[in-house]
């Protein structure tokens, strides 16, 4: 037995010494050593086997990633591919060379990768040049010349996952230039010359997940342009020129998650389209050029994060602009130069908003009801903003002032700094004696409009006012015969906002001239603001240039850009004639006289230019000439000698009136409406549009107030 144990003993430790050592240790088995590259071309500065990305991406995590050959020959001077390139390299870097086009390529049939970045690449030959690249993953051709992608230019790519083709001068792409790309993830098309957005372009990229479109110049998003690319979780569209999504222009993007719309020239947001956004998380509109934000801008949206900083026009954020927002978590409002005001009632049911971002704005105070209509706040930003430090902010002191933590939700509280009243300038808000802010005071009304107001005849006029005062202020329109307008309107063409924050005058009349007042009320005073209305006659005049027995030729000539002059028409009928309906001519830019046909002879004419065909700029008398009279025929003499002279006489005098006309016609468009009307005019040359005595009175001197405005009309 013992003899037996002691065997098994000896084979047992001896067994042990023939495992390998890692089996001993319980170690990893070492790496192999990397395999040995294959000679590096001429002028290629690297040529080894590294662990690139892409291996990592096509292996599973728990999998060391693949050593892939890679040959980095970027810098080096190369007008071509390098000469025997080995068959076998999977990366392949040729940035910053002198490359000129792609015509032909060496057969390549393991690259994964080929940088071709920043060469002076001006053509891609569409003839199967990527016909031996079927692995190939990534392409990067940014940075050269391109102004055109062909039928096929990337044929054979049957693999491609990422293609950048960024700053390049990309203006055109024909109908299949993407065509095969059926397994394209990234593109990036920024900063081209793309003037349109082709739903057909993308038709075959059926799984494409981020596209890059910004630094363009795309003006619209058309109908169904991304219905069939569902993939889609990223769309960056920034620093374009947009100005319209069309309806359906986002239908497909079922899948999307971050849309950046920022720097382009928006004057509205697209509401519909975004709201079709199911799955939208992220949401950037920085920077475009809107004004307001109205009611209802972002109504039923589903995203978590939305951005409105760095809007260099907007002046106010409206009643109920933000509502029915259930994810919305984060909201950035800051670094708007213009932003004033921003409505008590802007925010309603958005329960889990924590984040609110309002710093660097011109805001001068901000509503309590803004706090409690946001349950979920415990984030604000409001400072570097010129506050005024009364009764507006006194809840905002009161809540700093609390304990228990109940105004941590204020950030950086020492940045609060006051602007106003005068004894409080460049005081810091958590230094003003609480006593000295009382809860209630009188409102001041916010004019965003200017102390006078010039407008033409037949435009219409537009006024905006806000107000804030404790309590919460209502709001009312004073006209110029004094009448008082509340929730409503004053005949046809005067109309009041719901909220009564704007008053709309529909095409102004001369007797509308006058001053109008905004007037703000609660129950410790009132306080107005108001504006010098002016309203002036068109600067276009008419002038006859021809007249016969039975036509006369007009002329207009004033400041009137070109391209309004289709809001114009000319209208004719005979002189005192009540009972004759005008004929009408409409006018466009591209014409510069009208002739009217067809009258009378020795007959007075009145003609009238017409803005919008209701409003009249001027009328003038012209009449028609003489008939001409026909002689009996007769025997006459004829002499030779002065028929050729005659005839020469008149072609030279023909000869000399056409050079003429031509040399006043250019000098004529050269002008460009400038000139002022020369000639007599005679007594009908101005004919107003409404009698004298019913023509507006001048604006008075401002309404009177109870109090001093806060912003005089020059801030605003």
């Amino acid at each position: 037995m013992v003899a037996l144990l002691l065997s098994l003993a000896w084979d047992a430790t001896h067994a042990h010494a023939l495992l390998p050592t890692q089996a001993r240790t319980g170690q990893d088995p070492p790496d192999p050593p990397p395999p040995q590259p294959p000679p590096c071309p001429a002028l290629c500065r690297n040529c080894s086997y590294t662990s690139s990305f892409l291996s990592r991406s096509s292996s599973s995590s728990s999998s060391p990633p693949l050593p892939l050959l890679t040959l980095d020959c970027s810098d080096a001077g190369l007008s071509n591919f390098p000469p025997r390139t080995p068959n076998a390299t999977q990366v392949l870097l040729l940035s910053h060379n002198r490359m000129l086009n792609l015509s032909t390529l060496p057969p390549l049939p393991n690259l994964r990768l080929l940088d071709l970045s920043y060469n002076q690449i001006t053509y891609l030959d569409n003839h199967w040049v990527f016909e031996h690249m079927g692995l190939l993953t990534h392409l990067n051709l940014r940075g050269n010349y391109l102004r055109t992608l062909q039928h096929g230019s990337f044929s054979g790519l049957k693999s491609l996952e990422v293609l950048d083709l960024s700053d390049n001068n990309i203006k055109t792409v024909e109908l299949h230039a993407f065509g095969g790309l059926n397994h394209l993830s990234v593109l990036h098309l920024a900063h081209n010359e793309l003037y349109e957005l082709k739903r057909t372009w993308l038709l075959s990229m059926t799984s494409l997940r981020e596209l890059y479109l910004q630094g363009n110049y795309l003006a619209v998003i058309e109908s169904s342009t991304f219905d069939k690319i569902t993939s889609l979780l990223h769309v960056d569209l920034s620093d374009n020129s947009l100005r319209k999504v069309y309806q359906n222009g986002f239908s497909g993007l079922q899948r999307l998650k971050l849309l950046n719309m920022s720097e382009n020239s928006f004057v509205g947001i697209p509401t519909q389209e975004l709201q079709r956004l199911s799955s939208l998380d992220i949401l950037l509109l920085d920077g475009i050029k809107i004004t307001a934000l109205q009611e209802g801008d972002f109504r039923d949206m589903n995203v978590s994060s939305l951005s409105l900083s760095f809007l260099p026009n907007l002046r106010v954020v409206h009643k109920g602009a933000f509502s029915n927002m259930s994810r919305l978590r984060t909201l950035q409002m800051h670094d708007n130069p213009e932003l004033l005001f921003i409505n008590p009632h802007a925010f309603s049911r958005m329960p889990l908003l924590h984040r609110l971002l309002l710093h660097n704005n011109e805001l001068i105070t901000l509503s309590s009801s803004i706090k409690d209509s946001l349950p979920r706040l415990d984030e604000l930003h409001l400072y570097h903003n010129p506050l005024h430090c009364d009764c507006n902010i006194y809840w905002l002191k009161r809540d700093m002032a609390a304990g228990g933590g109940r105004g941590d939700y204020i950030k950086d509280p020492d940045k609060l700094l006051c602007n106003s009243p005068a004894h409080n300038t460049n005081t810091l808000l958590g230094q003003v004696p609480r006593q000295l802010l009382s809860s209630v005071c009188a409102p001041t009304t916010l004019p965003f409009f200017s102390d006078t107001h010039n407008v033409s005849i037949g435009d219409d006029l537009r006024l905006e006012c806000q107000a804030i005062g404790v309590p919460e202020p209502s709001l009312s329109w004073i006209l110029p015969d004094r009448q008082t307008i509340i929730n409503g309107s004053a005949g046809n063409r005067v109309l009041i906002s719901p909220d009564n924050t704007s008053l709309t005058v529909l095409g102004m009349q001369l007797s509308d001239q006058g001053t109008y007042g905004c007037r703000a009320n609660n129950s410790i005073g009132y306080d107005i603001s108001s504006a010098a209305v002016f309203v002036h006659n068109k600067d276009l005049s008419l002038a006859l240039t021809a007249s016969a027995n039975d036509y006369i030729t007009v002329a207009w000539v004033g400041s009137i850009p070109r391209v309004q002059m289709s809001r114009f028409q000319i209208v004719y009928r005979r002189s005192g004639a009540e009972d004759e309906d005008y004929d009408r001519v409409y006018l466009h830019g591209g014409m510069h006289r009208c002739t009217l046909t067809g009258l009378q002879a020795m007959t007075s004419y009145e003609v009238c230019l017409v803005y919008r065909e209701a409003y009249t700029v001027q009328c003038r008398n012209f009449s028609t000439d003489h008939k001409v009279a026909v002689a009996r025929p007769a025997i006459t003499r004829v002499d030779m000698t002065r028929v050729v002279a005659g005839v020469c006489a008149a072609v030279g005098v023909l000869v000399v009136l056409c050079l003429a006309r031509t040399a006043a016609r250019r000098l004529r468009r050269r002008k460009d409406y400038q000139d002022p009307l020369k000639g007599d005019g005679g007594e009908m040359d101005k004919i107003p549009l409404e009698p004298l005595e019913q023509r507006g009175a001048p604006p008075e001197t401002p309404l009177c107030s109870s109090r001093t405005a806060l912003l005089p009309h020059s801030q605003i």
